[in-house]
């Protein structure tokens, strides 16, 4: 007993701990299960582990109440804990509380020795949420301190998605560009922030699934066609054609895939092209039957590839 007290005093961060690991250390050495020389080990390797992963520590500690030769493999990841990885790991823990994400950021940072993440997958994380939490700040930016609790939520629907589909800030910022084209709709003007926006006409569509905004195969080509819409239907707006200009914006979002989803980037680019030429012209044509005429070529340029 002296000689486990003698040696677990070496380390201080374990004195909350300390009762409770001689006592499992007594039990250890009664069994067989360790030697006198190999307590160091296990006392070094939960030292180590212990700032800043106090909960996950903690956690370590009972497993090992129950087995000590279950957990070698934990005690070995928390042994080899770098300097590097536990700051990474407390960067991704406090962007993704800025981020209004806590949940996720407990239930990541206070079972990660339990996980075991790799600091390659450490990497990934904090990108992502280095991202989000960036997106939230400017999404908070746009409704300034409206009470509403509405784009909060929103924030979170979106979030939820970025998270599972591990986006990029080219998806984040691709849909703040593509949700403002919302604001052309009515019934979704009054919003601020794209989180609404985007909820407002459709999250399903901002996604890097199958025929969605963010499809990887589209190579981000939705991003540049939202600008030009926003051109479209600004200089349909000023010219008496109203439906022709609701039409498009309808088109332009869909059902549930956006405009020229079948196509693939040859026939959009070929598509989106056209339609710049085709109203440009009837934005500028006098003569009716011509006009009607453009219409009925934008209509068609308009429908999806087959």
């Amino acid at each position: 007993m002296i000689a486990v007290k003698t040696e677990i005093n070496k380390y201080p961060s374990l004195e909350s701990e300390k009762n409770e690991i001689v006592g499992l250390s007594v039990k250890w050495l009664q069994s067989g299960e360790v030697a006198q020389q190999d307590l160091g080990n296990i006392y070094s390797a939960i030292n180590n582990s212990t700032d800043p992963f106090a909960e996950s520590t903690k956690l370590l500690i009972n497993d090992l109440g129950q087995s000590l030769s279950a957990n070698q493999e934990t005690l070995e990841f928390a042994k080899n804990l770098s300097v590097a990885y536990k700051q990474l790991a407390v960067s991704i823990k406090n962007n993704a509380i800025a981020a209004e994400s806590e949940t996720w950021a407990n239930g990541f940072f206070n079972k990660i020795l339990q996980n075991r993440p790799a600091m390659e997958s450490l990497k990934q994380w904090n990108d992502l949420w280095s991202s989000t939490q960036a997106f939230v700040q400017r999404e908070k930016a746009k409704v300034g301190s409206e009470s509403s609790m509405g784009p909060k939520w929103n924030r979170e629907r979106v979030i939820e998605v970025a998270v599972q589909e591990a986006w990029s800030p080219q998806e984040f910022s691709a849909l703040e560009l593509i949700a403002q084209l919302a604001k052309e709709k009515s019934s979704c003007s009054r919003y601020r922030d794209a989180s609404s926006l985007a909820y407002c006409v459709g999250l399903g569509l901002f996604s890097k699934t199958q025929k969605k905004f963010f499809d990887p195969t589209y190579a981000g080509r939705y991003s540049e066609l939202s600008a030009d819409f926003a051109t479209h239907l600004s200089r349909l707006s000023e010219s008496d054609l109203p439906t022709l200009r609701s039409t498009l914006e309808g088109q332009f979002f869909g059902i549930s895939e956006p405009i020229w989803s079948k196509c693939d980037n040859s026939a959009f680019t070929q598509r989106a092209a056209a339609l710049k030429s085709q109203v440009n012209a009837i934005v500028t044509e006098r003569e009716q039957i011509r006009k009607w005429e453009l219409e009925r070529q934008i209509r068609k340029t308009a429908e999806n590839c087959q």
